[in-house]
């Protein structure tokens, strides 16, 4: 009887197309340790061809990953991209106890967003790769391709950051003249006293997500989500944060004044909504006027804010793969 089993499984392998076996062997959906510059990181890894062009996110923050928050936007991304997702030194599941506060500045996430470009590159026997860097990952973003221009084919700045002192006045003031509207004496006096721009006043006008998203409820859904990820999320982003600010970097320029000729296509993924400080849009457009790439251009996201891969998905992919993918 065992043998007739085995007579019929080796039938119904060969009954199958070989084209449907290489597709099945090269899809991937996985978690897995890295080791960047002497420090164990975790990557996520989704494709389902890993022949497709690599796409390296890099998350916000600083400490902020979003590993568990991109499944809104995966669903047609993973036929046309390998697609990794890195939570950064000190960062969620790169998180440990072991980790030290030395450990973390923005030099060294930066360095070792260079190796694992260069890892992705050697494992996927590709020249290049395609870059995404999302708010805090949009300076790194920016820093890698002048620093990198031959590891890439193009980058991808979403809520970008241009120069965050001039975006927190403007923020700032789009936050003032929201309150007056709104006839708010409450909530002016309390910016005004501390000339502070409040994460749940920016939240109430719509300034992270348009759409009325929380990030944590988001981060609930992913199949990825476990219970006690949200306390490690939360600990690891307070120590990471606490980390850059007395760690400063020797790398980092102001990309506004400093960094005005890139050797790659550039794409800005902006929500028209977007108020996270340090993000304004309104700097974007002057930093593209100013700047010379082979290629640069503002894509805009009318219904979004700081996340248009969470409020507008579809979208968002549509334009990866038609203007960024496809005219490579």
């Amino acid at each position: 009887m065992n043998r007739i089993k085995y007579q019929l499984l080796i039938l119904l392998i060969l009954l199958i197309p070989s084209g449907m076996l290489k597709a099945c062997s090269s899809t991937i959906d996985t978690l897995m340790d890295i080791e960047l510059n002497g420090l164990k990181q975790k990557i996520l890894i989704k494709s389902n061809d890993l022949n497709n062009p690599v796409l390296l996110w890099l998350h916000g923050g600083p400490g902020t990953s979003e590993m568990f928050i991109t499944h809104h936007c995966m669903n047609s991304l993973v036929n046309y991209f390998t697609i990794v997702h890195w939570d950064q030194r000190g960062t969620a599941l790169s998180y440990n106890d072991k980790i030290r506060s030395t450990d973390i500045s923005f030099d060294k996430i930066l360095d070792d967003a260079a190796r694992l470009t260069e890892v992705l590159r050697k494992k996927y026997n590709q020249k290049k790769i395609f870059l995404i860097g999302h708010s805090f990952g949009s300076v790194l973003g920016i820093h890698l391709i002048e620093k990198y221009p031959d590891f890439f084919y193009a980058y991808v700045g979403i809520g970008q950051v241009i120069n965050d002192s001039k975006s927190r006045e403007i923020t700032y003031r789009w936050l003032v003249n929201k309150l007056k509207a709104d006839g708010d004496t409450i909530g002016l006096k309390r910016i005004i006293e501390k000339q502070s721009i409040p994460s749940d006043l920016i939240n109430k006008y719509k300034g992270n997500f348009y759409r009325g998203k929380k990030l944590f409820d988001v981060i609930k859904e992913s199949p990825y989500y476990y219970e006690g990820y949200l306390e490690n999320y939360s600990e690891s982003m307070n120590f990471v944060r606490e980390a850059i600010s007395r760690n400063p970097s020797t790398y980092e320029k102001d990309i506004l004044n400093d960094i005005l000729r890139l050797k790659i296509p550039v794409y800005f993924f902006e929500g028209r909504h977007d108020r996270v400080p340090a993000c304004a849009p309104e700097l974007v457009v002057e930093y593209v006027k100013k700047i010379e790439a082979p290629k640069k251009e503002i894509i805009w996201f009318e219904e979004s804010a700081h996340h248009p891969n969470i409020d507008e998905p579809e979208k968002f992919q549509v334009m990866l793969i038609d203007k960024v993918l496809k005219n490579k």
